[in-house]
This record gives C-alpha cells, structure tokens and sequence, in this order.
C-alpha cells in the first residue's frame, strides 16, 4: 500500500491551507511571463507553430501537477518535498514552460535539424518525461523508502542547536568555503572556464569548497529562527548579503542568483516560520527578478568572456566588473531582451532531449570511442576512487564527449536529463525503473532527516546539500556519486559545527 508523507513540522495554519494556491500562483507566473515575452518580442504573430506539441505538454503538465494536487488537498503539501520540489524547481520550467518556448519558436536552436522527424520525437520525449517522473512519484510513495529513512532517522543524533550557538561555527564555514572557492576558481574548476586536464586535487578542493553553501544554509536558517536580534546577528546579515555578488561573480553563470534564493527560502521554510499567501507572492516576484537579473548577467558575462578558456583569476573579476557596467549602460529594456532570449533558450530542454531520443540508437556503436558506452554501470564501478588515488582513472560521462557525438559541437554542454541517459543505457524501461530507484532514496532522505519531525538545523542543511547534489539535467551516473560527496561535505560540516556549539554568541 502506497504511503503519503505526513510531515508534522509543518504548522497547522498557513502552511496546510495556502500552498495550492502558492503553486498556482508560481505556475501562473511563470505562464504570465511566457506570455509576456512572445508580445514584447514581436518574433510570432500566431503564438503555437508546433501545434501537435500541445496535447503531449498537457500529459506532462497534468503527470507533474497531480501529485501536488493529491498532496495539498490532503493538507500534507511540502513545498520542499522532493517530489514537489523537482516538480517546480526543474520540471515544469523545463518541460512545460520550455516545451511552449519551443513551441511558440522562442526556442528555435541550432541543432533542431538534428532530431529527423520533428512531429515524431518531440512528442515521443515527452512521453519519456512524464513516464521518468510517474516513476520518481511512485518510487518516493512506495512504502521501502519511508520505511527505511524511518529507521534511519532513529539512529541519527538529536543536535537541536540554539541559533546562537549556529553563528561563529557557521561563519568559520563560510570563510573556509569562499576561500576554497576561489582556489578553485584560480585553478579553473569553476566558473566559466574549463581546464585541459583534471589534476589530482581538484575535484577535492571544489566539493570542499561546498561547506560555504551549507554555512550559508544554516547561517539564514539560524536568522530565521531567532526573533530577537542582537549586534551579531546583524553583522552575519551583511556578511551573508556582501556573499551574494561574491558567490555570482565566481559562478559566471546564469542560474546562480535563482539557486542562492532557494537556498534562503528554504531555511525560512524549515525555520518553522509563519508562511503566510503575501509571502507566496513576495517568493513568486524575487524568482521572477532572480531569473531576469541571472540570464541577463550571465549571457552578458559569458559574450565579454568569449570562451570558456582558463581566465586569469584577476582578468575573471574584470569580466565580472566589465559585465556589470555593461548591464548599467544597457539599461533596463534592453537587459529584459537579453533574459527573454537566455530564458527561452535555457528553459528549452525537450528539444536537446528529443536529439538523444532520436539518436541514441544510430550512435550506440560510437559511445565507446567517446568514453559514453554503459557508463551507469562504469561509473559505479569507478566513481567512489577518488583521482588523488588512481591519478589515469578514465573519464566518465564527459559532458564535453557527449556534445561533440551527438550535436556536433563539443564546446558547450548539452542537457542530456536522467531520462535521456537511462533511455541511451537500457531503453525505454530503464526510464521509469531508474527514475524510481531514484523516488524511493529521495523518499529515504525526507523521511530520515524532515517528514514527522521537528526539523533542526543540522537535519535541514544536510537536506538542503542532498537536494541541491541531484541534477536531473545531467547524466544519471552523477546521481550516486553527488549524493555521496554532498553528503560527505554537510557531515564534515556538521561535526565543525558540533566542536564549536558551546562558544554560544549570547543574545542580549
């Protein structure tokens, strides 16, 4: 019998009673701002050339949608419930709202002559999309993972800190990860930038330099909590605020800012916070500017960049420096122009997996030569030795790779998506069985660390490092391994925390 979550953190007024309409209003922002940008940017007179696309978007939407639904008149609705949280974190932006971009010709790409039967694959990557995330809704409902994380969250220790006691231990993270991140922007394994060879330390330095995320996690969830502030608290506001345009600069990238509003809403979540329908709608506008001020910062970075090259680590902050004054003197309509054509772009993930889709059989015997061939089983097989150990450990799933055999073009990075990959290792069952597999450890995770109990600090951030390691736009190898080294890190964190819990800032 299929089990539904009954997350008793949540308090019984607001949480229970508004979130459906949080979800509408999410959803009918983001088709507002569809509709916007078709009119502001004069390129259709009738909206939908792809017509027969339609009804397949409507599978999608309604397969998305009806576990949000069934959820909230249950009055268990979660906004950070796995399920939920895949559902308008990735989902819907990528494969309804996307899917209408490509649609309406917002999104026409370059490679669209790669997919050889239009009104055929477009269709049948829908289809895959909506089975992939039936089977990762089944999964997280089946009773194994709720049993198991269950039994977990009964073994692990209580630790229920005082925000007072979260600040100086989560401002020693912080300053840890910042100065991990830019040795690993300086060595090239962040940013806009791709280095010819991994060396042997690297991948470490870059996941190490993940404890800043989890500091900045629990550093607002610990503003969060408290109602009362004092000088300290101030002062880890403006370190946290000053950490913003660090953060961006050093990404280069379009989805930073997005990401970093997440995070913070998420604490405020899991604070335990009054969430009340005017915050619903204060979330839906920040999204909405964090996605704007992103895609037009990022595209604007990326065309003074040029190339993903190594950068100079001081010439990489000029760019970041050039890109903002580029931005002012642009003005406000013509950044506007500049985030609608990213979005439509960036949002458009069918039509990269509708060319694995039509493909993925012609090009099986080539994967080999580019390192791509079985590569779910390659990689558990070799994920888990670190490089520092096997130094000519062989590269698997190399983005890279994956772009040059199947668009032709090997100096960008093509979403592949979970259900691409698992299509291109097993066919189409191993979509909704691996996407299940993938349901029921999210399920574990919910149930070992939020779902029936009070929610603490420690037990939300290493939540917020487990959702924040899964990318259902990369391959599906990447999952298990990500999931282990975000772990890895929100652990090493947590004990930092624990050594440093008694130095207590009292609040006065």
């Amino acid at each position: 019998m299929l089990e539904l979550p009954k997350p008793s953190y949540l308090p019984s007024s607001g949480r229970q009673s508004g979130f459906l309409t949080m979800t509408m209003i999410l959803i009918g922002i983001g088709v507002a701002s569809l509709i916007v940008i078709l009119l502001a940017s004069g390129l259709v007179s009738n909206p939908i050339q792809e017509t027969y696309m339609v009804p397949w978007i409507g599978l999608v939407l309604v397969v998305i949608l009806a576990p949000i639904i069934y959820l909230s008149f249950k009055g268990q609705f979660d906004l950070f419930n796995p399920i939920v949280f895949a559902a308008w974190s990735y989902f819907l932006p990528s494969f309804v709202l996307g899917s209408l971009f490509l649609a309406t010709h917002l999104s026409w790409p370059f490679f669209i002559h790669l997919i050889p039967d239009l009104e055929y694959y477009l269709p049948l990557s829908l289809v895959y999309v909506a089975l992939g995330f039936a089977g990762l809704t089944l999964g997280f409902f089946l009773p194994p993972g709720r049993q198991f994380g269950v039994y977990l969250a009964k073994k692990l220790p209580v630790w229920d800190w005082q925000p007072s006691e979260l600040l100086l231990p989560g401002v020693i993270l912080l300053g840890i990860g910042l100065f991990l991140s830019l040795i690993s922007l300086a060595l090239g394994v962040i940013g806009y930038q791709q280095v010819d060879a991994i060396e042997e330390y690297n991948g470490l330095v870059y996941f190490l330099s993940l404890v800043g995320n989890f500091a900045s996690f629990i550093l607002w969830f610990a503003l969060f909590k408290t109602k009362k502030w004092n000088a300290y608290y101030w002062i880890v506001l403006g370190l946290l605020l000053i950490m913003v345009p660090i953060r961006v600069s050093v990404a280069g990238n379009r989805g930073s800012l997005l990401q970093l509003l997440i995070g913070v809403s998420m604490a405020y979540w899991f604070s335990g916070r009054r969430v009340k329908l005017q915050h619903g709608l204060i979330f839906g506008c920040l999204m909405s500017v964090a996605l704007i001020i992103g895609m037009a910062y990022g595209t604007t970075f990326r065309n003074l960049k040029g190339s993903e090259s190594r950068a100079d680590f001081f010439d990489y902050f000029a760019t970041s420096q050039r890109t903002i004054d580029k931005m002012a003197d642009e003005g406000i309509a013509k950044n506007l122009e500049t985030a609608g054509y990213a979005i439509g772009e960036r949002f458009d993930t069918t039509s990269s997996l509708a060319v694995v889709v039509a493909n993925h059989e012609n090009l099986e015997g080539y994967e080999e030569g580019y390192h791509l061939s079985n590569n779910v089983v390659n990689s558990l097989l070799t994920a888990f030795i670190p490089r520092f150990i096997w130094n000519d450990k062989p590269m698997v799933s190399d983005a890279r790779a994956y772009s040059q055999l199947y668009f032709d073009f090997g100096e960008n990075s093509f979403a592949i998506t979970l259900m691409g990959d698992l299509l291109r290792n097993f066919g189409p069952f191993g979509v909704p069985i691996g996407m299940i597999l993938l349901g029921i450890l999210l399920r574990i995770f919910y149930a070992a660390l939020v779902e029936g109990q009070v929610v603490t600090a420690w037990r939300a951030g290493v939540f917020f490092m487990l959702m924040n390691s899964i990318s259902y736009e990369g391959f599906f190898d990447s999952v298990l391994p990500s999931i282990v080294r975000f772990g890895i890190v929100a652990i090493l964190s947590v004990l930092v925390i624990k050594f440093f819990s008694g130095w207590r800032v009292r609040i006065v």
